[in-house]
Parts: structure tokens; C-alpha cells; sequence
């Protein structure tokens, strides 16, 4: 099941719990497609996580789904919640590193373009950082990753690159981390 709408809502299970208040811990946000970068990225923002005490969300972003807004009306792409983030085993196998890696984690499913994806969740679970895999390659950054380069434009917090060798660097403007 799929929701959509005009205010997004994350589902129940990424909701803070009872007395927990995400900006006192700090919530690192993850996003990963099962490759190596994003592998690496998983260990690294799980030692973040585990250091500063704070909860990690893994996050898997597919292509985004068109939503017919009425019976007749026209179809819309945007961005939406899956309620069922475990069917995807991408998910299943980033949150076993992450628990081999020390810290437990919590898991969502957005359907949307990868950078509008990352970026409506770390608004909407309010992260502290977002940690992105990077493959490296020897093209300009613009050309190589247009999605690394709209995160580092538009991502409203601390974005940290992770490539699959380990050199992780953050964005020179937003460079701080928990």
C-alpha cells in the first residue's frame, strides 16, 4: 500500500517513541541501493550513530510512482511512503550490516527520484546527517553524480559522501556532523 497526498507523512515506525526526542540523540539518516558505496556508507553512518548515541534510518529510494489524483483526473508522480519497506532485500541485507556494525536500525521505503526522496526524509524524520555511498570515477562530480550534486545543493543538513574505498568527505558548506 502506497500513501500519498500533499503533507507526506512517514509511516508510525520511523515516528519518534514515547519519550524519545529526535534532536536530543540525533537521527542519521542513510540511504543506500546494495552496492558497494553504499555498503561502506551503511558501516560508516552506523559508527556515527553508535558514537553520538543516536538512531539510524536506513532509507532505499525507488522510482517514483504515478498517482491518479481522481476517478478521471490526470495522473502525478511524486513522492510517497511504502508501508512495507521490508519487501525490499536491499533493505533487509543494509540492516544487518548495520546491526553487525553496532547499531541497530529502523528502515523506510520512498518512491520518488533519488534526491527529492533523501531530501523530503531527512526533513521529515528531522536528521542530524545524511550519509550517501559514492562510486569513485574520474569525470567531473556534476556529470558523474547529478544526484550527489543535488543533495549537496538542496539537502537541509550535514551531508556526508562515503566512496567505496572509505575517504569519506562532507560538503564543504554544511561540513559539520552530530
Amino acid at each position: 500500500m502506497i500513501v500519498a497526498g500533499p503533507h507526506l507523512r512517514q509511516p508510525a515506525s520511523l515516528l519518534p517513541s514515547g519519550d524519545e526526542h529526535p534532536r536530543r540523540a540525533g537521527r542519521v539518516v542513510v540511504a543506500t541501493s546494495g552496492s558497494p558505496a553504499s555498503q561502506r556508507a551503511i558501516e560508516v553512518a552506523a559508527a556515527i550513530a553508535a558514537e553520538h548515541s543516536g538512531e539510524l534510518v536506513i532509507l532505499h529510494v525507488q522510482p517514483p510512482r504515478q498517482v491518479r489524483v481522481a476517478r478521471l483526473g490526470p495522473t502525478v508522480v511524486g513522492c510517497c511512503w511504502s508501508q512495507d519497506p521490508y519487501s525490499e532485500r536491499v533493505l533487509i541485507d543494509a540492516r544487518r550490516l548495520a546491526c553487525a556494525n553496532g547499531s541497530p536500525a529502523r528502515v523506510g521505503l520512498i518512491a520518488a527520484s533519488p534526491a527529492d526522496g533523501i531530501v523530503m526524509a531527512a526533513r521529515q524524520l528531522d536528521a542530524r546527517q545524511v550519509v550517501i555511498g559514492a562510486r569513485t570515477t574520474r569525470l567531473p562530480a556534476r556529470l558523474a553524480a547529478p544526484t550527489r550534486a543535488r543533495l549537496a545543493d538542496g539537502c537541509p543538513v550535514p551531508l556526508l559522501t562515503v566512496p567505496a574505498d572509505g575517504r569519506a568527505s562532507a560538503t564543504a558548506d554544511k561540513s559539520r556532523t552530530l
